[in-house]
């Protein structure tokens, strides 16, 4: 049981018991009649589920799953797959039906997911003991390219089965044609797997469709890591429709009616003409002060500051929604910045300057004013989104120079 007993240690004793459901015990047994060292069993019991089911149930019961739950359930798994892995585990049998979700009502996603059957999971740093007297545990269906050459399981076999599940869960399919088995592996083995459509109203869509190709590529060295197939997934939000403006266009005010023409009058008797006036000697023009020279962007460090939140920049940057949401943590306004690119941070060889997107659906606004041209950043400048003939700003940035 010494395996066993390392496998629930690096379960129970980790950040990864968060990730699966409660461990009760592992124990052993040898199958009649032989009763021999080759006939051993291997078991988990794991903690009783009154309310719940797995995935395979709600894709069984034709649940209607809608998308914002689907990407929470795919980045839960994926958080617990690197979780998984960091303690150098390999699940090996991973498919729906693993994967239990847990009713709680108090969360938006409506259950907890977990992850299930580890008895026959592979340490990767240990020889499993049924090696050479039993095969590695796999699912059909869910067998990744190494399964399927009778190959020891690795961790980039767990990534191919999680691009399998992710594929369901994020573009509605399962990307094989499942009806000749035989036909499905040859294409598995070959990475001829259906296009994979990610639902378009997830907001980084194309980059989760490039991470997925990768996932279910044939040759493990090219498939990536829990790690970074999670840091794909964690920015993904569902894209909303384009805010309208914070206050409407103004609309020009009529014209003056024009005044009628005076009456016609007599004209004056024609009066003396006065000598002229010399001209007043003009003043000599003062040159305007030139404005203090910005800092050279050399020896400059660029921070923002939104509310208590500070971020410091050596490198030009896009700000849009995603940006000002989740490394400015500017909460419910960032639905106002544009999606794709509300403006550019860009570092020149003489300055910081801001060049606003012109078609984003809100102005950019620099110290209260819309800029529509790439503008020079001060030391103490305010940016942010809105409308400046009503006085509207949203997430107001404050611009440091260091």
């Amino acid at each position: 049981m010494t395996y066993q007993d390392e496998l629930k240690r690096r379960i129970v004793e980790t950040p990864l018991k968060s990730k699966t459901l409660g461990i009760v015990e592992f124990f052993e047994s040898t199958s009649p009649p032989r009763n021999s060292p080759s006939s051993k069993h291997y078991y988990q019991v794991f903690d009783w589920i009154e309310k719940g089911g797995s995935l395979e149930d709600k894709y069984e019961q034709k649940v209607e799953i809608p998308t914002p739950t689907r990407l929470t359930w795919a980045k839960v798994l994926m958080a617990g797959m690197n979780e998984l892995h960091k303690q150098k585990i390999i699940h090996s049998d991973l498919k729906p039906a693993n994967v239990v979700l847990l009713e709680d009502k108090s969360i938006t996603a409506g259950y907890v997911l977990k992850l299930i059957d580890m008895d026959l999971s592979i340490l990767a740093d240990r020889k499993a003991p049924w090696h050479g007297h039993q095969g590695y545990a796999g699912t059909p269906n869910w067998l990744s390219p190494e399964h399927l050459r009778n190959e020891i399981p690795q961790q980039a076999s767990d990534i191919f089965t999680c691009g399998l599940m992710l594929a369901q869960l994020l573009a509605r399919e399962y990307p094989y044609d499942a009806t000749d088995m035989d036909v499905q592996n040859q294409k598995v083995l070959k990475g001829e797997h259906k296009p994979i459509k990610v639902d378009s109203s997830i907001s980084n869509a194309g980059d989760i469709t490039n991470i997925l190709q990768r996932m279910l590529h044939p040759v493990a060295t090219n498939r990536p890591t829990a790690e970074e197939v999670h840091k794909v997934l964690l920015p993904a939000t569902i894209a909303s429709p384009r805010p309208v403006p914070i206050s409407p266009p103004l609309t020009p005010a009529p014209p003056a009616p024009r005044p009628a023409p005076p009456s016609p009058r007599p004209s004056p008797p024609p009066t003396p003409t006065p000598p002229p006036v010399p001209p007043a000697p003009r003043p000599i023009p003062v040159p305007p002060k030139p404005p203090a020279p910005a800092p050279s962007p050399r020896d400059t460090k660029l921070t923002l500051q939104l509310g208590g939140h500070k971020i410091s920049a050596n490198l030009s940057l896009i700000a849009n929604r995603s940006w000002v949401a989740n490394v400015m943590r500017g909460g419910d306004d960032a639905r106002f910045w544009d999606l794709g690119k509300q403006f550019e941070l860009r570092k020149s060889s003489s300055s910081w300057e801001i060049v606003p997107n012109a078609s984003a659906p809100n102005e950019t606004i620099v110290n209260g004013a819309a800029i529509k041209s790439p503008t020079v950043l001060r030391n103490g400048d305010v940016i942010g989104v809105g409308r400046a003939s009503s006085n509207v700003l949203k997430t107001p940035i404050t611009v440091g120079l260091e």
